[in-house]
């Protein structure tokens, strides 16, 4: 049944009628409240805490008929003589007397009275279990032919150990073995025999302190399998009990930017082209450009022209030449031709004849006259 919350007393009055599955709820949830919810709070790991409330309801469940009366007034359910609250503070007892409280009575009546089949009639405390074992031992086993090795370390305040054994897996339900009395040196060790090879067996160590009640924490479970040779086991590590140093937390790592340099980097140079040279191609020097002809400006006809030095050197004159020029041929589309006369007083005379057209001197004529 799920109704997503306690299935109390007055719940079952309400909904059960006769069924007695239907009122199981009820001190069901009592119970599975003391293994996850009440023991945890006090400080009890998963294992240990499964432990104690298997002890206990073992001890206090042979009348469950009488755990709790549905005429009874909410939340004290539980008052009878023989009800469930009352079985559980009788099974986790220290000395005999319930009235000054037990190892673990808070844990049991809150649990209880989740349910409403708790009591107030005993003041609720806790007491009788001030040194317990606070350590769990740590175990080791050794196989061998139809038999099982373990030993264990001792620890602070145990007063015995409790040897429990579960068969076909550490899953299943487990039985107490042994109980090994503590003793002088580190180690306790219990051989258990007649068992069968190949079949595979859990082991744990419950230390218990002054009482059957008062657990110490409770050890690892290591799993054997006995066979015909001696072989060791080895079992998982056991939590370390002492009390550990104030952890430091570990310190983020600071993602701290890069710095940026105070000095400018150093700029990439930026690659400059290549110039197409400028040098013009040296010219074929077999082969000369024509060059443009420019129109020449008209000549001067009064102008003297240097003698060509190399035909002839021209005479100093005595006295300043005389001379004309004529233009012997005149064609207004083709080329012209101008002469010059030179007479000097000495009888000589030259005379310089060009042949030009409208753009350059075509040739060029000097004669001497003696």
């Amino acid at each position: 049944h799920n109704s997503e919350r306690p299935h109390t007393m007055s719940w079952a009055r309400s909904e059960c009628g006769d069924s007695v599955h239907c009122k199981g709820h009820v001190y069901s949830e009592a119970v599975w409240s003391l293994y996850k919810r009440e023991l945890p709070a006090i400080g009890y790991d998963d294992l240990t805490a499964l432990e104690l409330t298997t002890y206990l309801l073992y001890k206090a469940a042979d009348n469950v008929v009488f755990w709790y009366t549905e005429n009874g007034s909410a939340p004290n359910g539980g008052c009878g003589g023989n009800s469930g609250y009352k079985a559980f503070l009788v099974a986790d007892d220290n000395d005999g007397n319930v009235n000054n409280g037990t190892p673990h009575m808070t844990a049991i009546y809150n649990a209880f009275l989740k349910q409403e089949i708790a009591c107030n009639d005993v003041f609720v405390r806790d007491t009788g279990c001030a040194d317990s074992p606070e350590q769990a031992p740590s175990v080791n086993a050794v196989s061998g032919d139809k038999r099982v090795t373990l030993t264990w370390t001792e620890v602070n305040n145990a007063r015995s150990y409790d040897v429990m054994r579960a068969e076909g897996g550490c899953e299943k339900g487990k039985v107490k073995v042994a109980n090994v009395q503590s003793g002088t040196g580190n180690l306790r060790l219990l051989t258990d025999t007649g068992l069968k090879n190949g079949f595979e067996y859990c082991y744990l160590i419950v230390p218990k302190g002054a009482s059957a009640s008062c657990y110490g924490k409770v050890s690892t479970k290591i799993q054997v399998t006995p066979g015909v040779s001696e072989l060791p086991v080895t079992p998982p590590p056991t939590p370390v009990p002492t009390p550990r140093p104030t952890p430091r937390p570990t310190p983020r790592p600071t993602f701290r930017p890069t710095p940026v340099p105070t000095s400018l980097p150093t700029p990439i140079p930026t690659p400059r082209p290549t110039p197409i040279p400028t040098n013009p191609p040296t010219p074929n020097p077999s082969v000369q450009p024509t060059p443009i002809p420019t129109v020449p400006p008209t000549p001067i006809p009064t102008n003297t022209p240097t003698p060509n030095p190399t035909v002839r050197p021209t005479p100093i004159p005595t006295s300043p030449p005389f001379g004309s020029s004529t233009t012997i041929c005149d064609t207004a589309a083709a080329e012209k031709i101008f002469r010059l006369d030179l007479n000097y007083e000495d009888d000589v005379a030259s005379q310089i004849s060009w042949k030009v057209n409208q753009f350059d001197i075509v040739s060029e004529t000097f004669v001497d006259f003696e």
